[in-house]
């Protein structure tokens, strides 16, 4: 949160801290028993959350020492089964944790004694992906289909009460990442199109579930995407092996990087300052390999 450490996550289970500036491990590994898809720092930066392929949340103390056990918390459903999470998320508050597994079944946690905050909500599509608004009192789930790539609907829901607070948002496409602008008016959706695989991003109005910038289209899979801390940029990564910036709203494309010698999987937005974080894979695995900062003003990289 403070631009100073990030977190990375691996098919194998492991996870790893690393100080930004020198790119060096600050603690020991943090084993899980199965992949690890995502983990995200609570607002203070005192704890980490994880979620793993075997259906658990694990609460990690980063002021303890390394050898410390985190918190286990079995995200079962109601039925007792445990899923594959696919989508999670740590409400900007630290009070809630929004879950999404194989199948379509979104749950929201409360972090205080990690019980339900609202009944499962169950989508038609297989395929979820979660993000809350800055203030935490709503919430965004995009469904989809992975394999057809065809269709996608994106509701904004109360975390109070669950009700649909927004006109949905519906098109032709995958919708692979989500994000509220700092203001929690706007929503960016990115991903990619069936069968030609052509990549788009772009942001809507919440009030209205209009589109407000162009349809912006990538030459492969948008893989990623963030908007800036100021709301005034988006970058994006795709399977072409390129970062882009965008201006909001106009969609105008600012600056690109230099090829990236792997496929990028993530980016992220320095919280203070104009880099972006990247981390890549090799040409033929989904597991991160390396990671890079760049500066799109001055076009270095570290």
């Amino acid at each position: 949160k403070n631009g100073q450490r990030v977190v990375s996550t691996a098919l194998d289970g492991s996870v790893r801290l690393w100080d930004v500036k020198t790119g060096e491990p600050l603690r020991p590994l943090l084993p899980h028993g199965a992949a690890v898809f995502y983990a995200e720092f609570d607002s203070y930066g005192h704890h980490l959350i994880t979620t793993s392929q075997d259906g658990v949340a694990r609460q990690w103390d980063l002021r303890s020492e390394p050898e410390a056990e985190p918190i286990h918390l079995p995200l079962e459903t109601p039925d007792k089964e445990t899923k594959v999470v696919v989508t999670s998320s740590l409400s900007p508050s630290n009070e809630f944790l929004l879950t999404g597994v194989e199948g379509g079944e979104v749950s929201l946690w409360q972090t205080a004694d990690w019980t339900r905050a609202l009944p499962v909500i169950n989508y038609q599509e297989p395929n979820v992906r979660g993000a809350f608004s800055p203030d935490s009192r709503r919430f965004a789930i995009a469904e989809s289909n992975f394999w057809t790539a065809k269709f996608s609907r994106i509701s904004v829901r109360e975390v109070e009460t669950g009700a649909e607070s927004a006109p949905p948002i519906e098109f032709d496409a995958f919708a692979n990442e989500i994000q509220f602008s700092p203001d929690g008016q706007f929503l960016m959706i990115s991903g990619w199109s069936q069968p030609d695989l052509v990549g788009f991003a772009g942001v809507w109005e919440i009030a209205t579930g209009k589109l407000v910038t162009p349809w912006i289209k990538h030459p492969d899979m948008v893989t990623d995407s963030r908007i800036s801390p100021d709301g005034k940029y988006m970058a994006t990564v795709s399977n072409d092996r390129f970062i882009r910036i965008f201006e909001l709203p106009s969609g105008r494309l600012i600056k690109a990087s230099a090829p990236l010698t792997g496929r990028p999987l993530t980016v992220r937005w320095h919280p203070n300052e104009c880099q972006v974080l990247t981390a890549c894979s090799s040409a033929n695995s989904y597991a991160p390999e390396a990671a890079r900062v760049w500066n799109p003003l001055t076009d270095i990289e570290q």
